[in-house]
């Protein structure tokens, strides 16, 4: 009597005990609770992701702006040009001052064309690519692609790559642009004739869309701000900016287009 009442105790709590495993309500309400708590953190963790770019970004100019006070130090403290088209740097000799060489009239839009010989910016012909690299100048190749990650910007996409180069720096600072009321001299900028040189823009990093040579110049007076801002601000609204006393700022959208407006001459004129 005793195992019988046993083993109909047992069939009873089986018969009893809840089936292991979700229904299909509780598995819906986790996946909802799941989808709610991506909505709210992958923002956060892509704004945390950019914030880190835009620091490798800053380090690799900062870097570049060490090249150009060396390459000072070593030119009777004359900084070098701001760069031009293809013409200059690649093949012309009297362009030698050029940071960077190379360019073209415009970006083309098939990505297939990017890998063509002679597209893009040429960091080694540049007057500072021994100092930013420790590594000697080169001579101007057509065929030439390698990257180098100092002179790339994290954040851009496979043009950015495909240019080799994603900053630009101040193109007035070019023979012959405005300094003060003159020009600026054959020679180029001089270190000690910078006013103000905490305000005044060394290189700025640059939609690659917007490159067509290592040089970036504010807008005509005539132009609008705005339109010319959006070429700068590729950190969450933000443009890294190195100015000519050494440092970096991360500018917000605000600034920048004071900085192309109105306020252009006392950040892009040396001599101002």
């Amino acid at each position: 009597m005793r195992v019988t009442y046993t083993i109909a105790k047992r069939a009873e709590f089986k018969w009893r005990v809840r089936p292991s495993g979700f229904t299909l309500i509780e598995l819906m309400v986790v996946i909802a609770v799941i989808a709610i708590l991506a909505a709210i953190l992958l923002p956060a963790l892509q704004k945390a992701k950019e914030q880190g770019r835009s620091v490798l970004c800053k380090s690799n100019m900062r870097q570049i702006g060490l090249g150009y006070f060396m390459y000072a130090d070593d030119s009777r403290d004359y900084y070098p040009w701001p760069g031009g088209d293809a013409g200059r740097a690649n093949v012309d000799p009297t362009y030698a001052a050029d940071w960077c060489a190379g360019g073209q009239s415009v970006i083309p839009t098939q990505p297939t064309l990017w890998n063509a010989p002679g597209f893009g910016l040429n960091a080694e012909v540049g007057s500072i690519f021994s100092y930013v690299t420790s590594q000697p100048r080169q001579p101007y190749d057509r065929n030439n692609k390698q990257i180098w990650a100092v002179y790339r910007c994290p954040s851009t996409d496979k043009l950015g790559e495909a240019l080799r180069v994603n900053y630009s720096a101040n193109g007035w600072t070019d023979p012959g642009q405005p300094f003060g009321g003159t020009v600026v001299s054959s020679k180029g900028v001089l270190t000690t004739s910078v006013a103000e040189p905490a305000r005044k823009v060394m290189l700025v990093n640059e939609e690659p869309k917007n490159m067509t040579d290592p040089a970036f110049s504010p807008p005509s007076a005539s132009a609008p701000a705005i339109s010319a801002k959006s070429a700068l601000l590729l950190h969450l609204m933000r443009a890294n900016i190195l100015f000519m006393d050494g440092h970096i700022l991360s500018v917000p959208e605000t600034t920048v287009e004071r900085m192309l407006g109105a306020e252009r001459d006392s950040y892009f004129d040396c001599g101002k």
